[in-house]
């Protein structure tokens, strides 16, 4: 079944999925849509088993797919919170000094949710044929709001979505390769160098948190990781800064109001997962709140 428009409910489709043990929703004709998916992130010849996350540009459940969400409770009293600025200043000398300062404010209570991490997947089935799928999904009673989500992102991405009900067992479920992640040259490099790397990520975000996400990234830098990974597609605004001799690895997002992971995993493994499991799963050694005291704290682990 070929859907074409954005649902809130799956009442259209019951019939469809009255007595189905499992659905996947997917693109059909693979080659009617391999522009986008070029344009997406995958590889020339479209591989089976590449993977990415869809970028948040496509619209608002791809921004929630990868993203997160955040719910605002109006009904609650309101709260303090802080926001990072630059602060300069001259000493009695002349010299300049700045550091990073936070700027109370008043907002209401918030709740917020991590990203469903959907990934869009390329498969082959057993005719030769290739198709690209969001999600296996069984347990559709109980799984309705994923199976939405699912058909949302791709109606926001390729105009439609195909509800797969029957024949599943034609789609193999190989090997899975992400694409999420752009490895830099090994090797120490300086400021001014990775700076230029990353000015595409800093030009997304507000000036007025740009110069306090630069300093962040420039103080984990200072401490001469020899690896460094830039987060694409639905992991942009993600760097990996490795130290292997450490065994330590420091995932670091430029999302205002985020935190900075110190993780214990080697690179292999991160790259072979889901940012959901990624930001989910118990791995990190420590996890430093971008606020008051990061920059300490920081400096503590990587000295």
């Amino acid at each position: 079944m070929i859907i074409t428009h954005k649902v809130r409910t799956l009442r259209r489709f019951a019939a469809l999925l009255d007595n189905k043990k499992r659905i996947v929703c997917g693109i059909l004709p693979f080659e009617k849509h391999a522009t986008v998916l070029l344009q997406m992130g995958f590889t020339r010849s479209l591989p089976e088993g590449e993977s990415i996350l869809p970028t948040s540009s496509f619209g608002p459940t791809c921004r929630k797919n990868s993203e997160g969400w955040t719910e605002v409770h109006k009904d609650q009293p309101m709260e303090t919170c802080y926001t990072p600025i630059i602060w300069r200043w001259k000493e009695w000398g002349g010299r300049e000094r700045e550091e990073i300062r936070y700027r109370p404010y008043k907002r209401y209570p918030r709740t917020e949710y991590p990203p469903l991490g959907i990934e869009l997947v390329i498969r082959l089935k057993t005719d030769g044929c290739k198709v690209a799928v969001l999600d296996f999904i069984s347990d559709i009673q109980n799984n309705q709001q994923r199976i939405i989500d699912c058909i949302n992102i791709l109606v926001e991405i390729f105009g439609e979505c195909h509800l797969l009900t029957e024949d599943l067992d034609s789609i193999i479920q190989g090997e899975i390769k992400r694409l999420n992640w752009r490895i830099l040259p090994l090797g120490v490099r300086p400021w001014d160098k990775l700076q230029e790397e990353v000015r595409p990520i800093l030009e997304q975000q507000p000036k007025g948190t740009r110069e306090v996400i630069e300093k962040r990234l420039e103080t984990i830098n200072h401490f001469e990781p020899p690896f460094a990974a830039i987060g694409e597609s639905g992991f942009t605004g993600y760097l990996i800064f490795g130290f292997p001799q450490k065994n330590m690895y420091v995932l670091e997002s430029t999302y205002f109001g985020n935190a900075t992971y110190i993780l214990g995993v080697d690179w292999e493994h991160l790259s072979r997962l889901s940012k959901l499991d990624l930001l989910s799963q118990n791995l990190h050694k420590a996890r430093i709140i971008h606020h008051q005291g990061w920059h300490a704290a920081i400096t503590k682990l990587l000295s």
